[in-house]
C-alpha cells in the first residue's frame, strides 16, 4: 500500500491518495483504485498480504509494452474498479485463475465502474413504458400505446405548423406577384386575359393602363370583380 498525489489539472488541485502494490507470486506491478476501494482500504477491509480476484482490470500510463520485470519502476500501473473486484480466499493461488466473476447486487456501489458480470433470474417482466420530460422538469410517463397516441398528436402539431407556414410563404409570393404586375406595362389583350377579380382589383388600382383598360371590362371580368 503506497500514497501518490493525484492532481486535477482542470480543477488545478491535487489529492492524497492510496495505491496498491500487487504480485502474482512472479512479477509486481502498481494498481490505481477508484472510491469505493479507497473506502474499503480506509476501513481496513483491503490489508497487506490480502488476496484479491480481479476482472475487468485496465493498464495505464504508457503507450508502449515493457518487460514484465520493470513494470513497477515504469509508470505503468492497473485502473481497478470496485465492482470488478473482491477478496479471495486466503488460500486461493496466486496468478490467472478459473472463477466465476459474479457480483451480487448488494455489493455493487453506484460509483463502483465497471460490472463484470451479475447473476440474476428474472422473476418479473414489465411492458415497454416511456417517460417525457416537460418544460418545467416534470415527467409523463406512458405505456407504448398511449406513446403511439402520443407521437401521432404531436406529428399533427408539427404539420399545421407547416402548412401555416407554407400559406403563409405563398400570401407573400402571391402579393409580391400581384406587386410585379402591377407595375409592369399592360396591354388590353392581357388585360382581358385576366379572370382573378383579386388580380383585377390590384392591377385597376394600382396601374394607371389597367385603369384605363377598365373601362372594356368583359362582362365575366366585372361579375369576378
Amino acid at each position: 500500500i503506497y500514497e501518490y498525489e493525484d492532481f486535477d489539472s482542470a480543477a488545478g488541485t491535487s489529492e492524497t491518495k492510496y495505491g496498491l502494490e500487487l504480485t502474482d507470486s512472479w512479477y509486481k506491478i502498481r494498481a490505481r483504485i477508484d472510491r469505493p476501494l479507497q473506502r474499503a482500504l480506509s476501513r481496513s477491509k483491503i490489508r497487506i498480504g490480502y488476496k484479491l480476484e480481479i476482472c475487468g482490470a485496465k493498464i495505464e500510463g504508457g503507450r508502449v509494452g515493457v518487460p514484465a520485470l520493470d513494470a513497477l519502476s515504469s509508470n505503468i500501473y492497473l485502473k481497478l474498479s470496485a465492482n470488478s473486484t473482491r477478496l479471495a480466499n486466503w488460500d486461493a493461488k496466486l496468478g490467472v485463475g478459473k472463477f466465476l466473476p459474479y457480483a451480487l447486487l448488494r455489493s455493487l456501489s453506484q460509483d463502483g465502474g465497471f460490472v463484470y458480470a451479475i447473476d440474476v433470474v428474472v422473476i418479473r417482466k414489465y411492458p415497454l413504458a416511456f417517460r417525457e420530460t416537460m418544460d418545467d422538469g416534470t415527467f409523463i410517463t406512458r405505456d407504448a400505446k398511449g406513446e403511439e397516441e402520443a407521437r401521432k398528436e404531436y406529428e399533427k402539431k408539427v404539420n399545421t405548423i407547416i402548412q401555416s407556414s407554407e400559406n403563409k410563404l405563398e400570401e407573400i409570393n402571391d402579393e409580391a406577384d400581384l406587386k410585379e404586375m402591377c407595375q409592369k406595362p399592360l396591354s388590353l389583350q392581357e388585360f382581358r386575359e385576366i379572370t382573378s377579380g383579386e388580380e383585377l382589383y390590384m392591377l385597376i388600382n394600382n396601374n394607371s393602363e389597367a385603369f384605363e383598360f377598365s373601362q372594356n371590362l368583359s362582362p365575366k371580368q366585372i361579375e369576378r370583380l
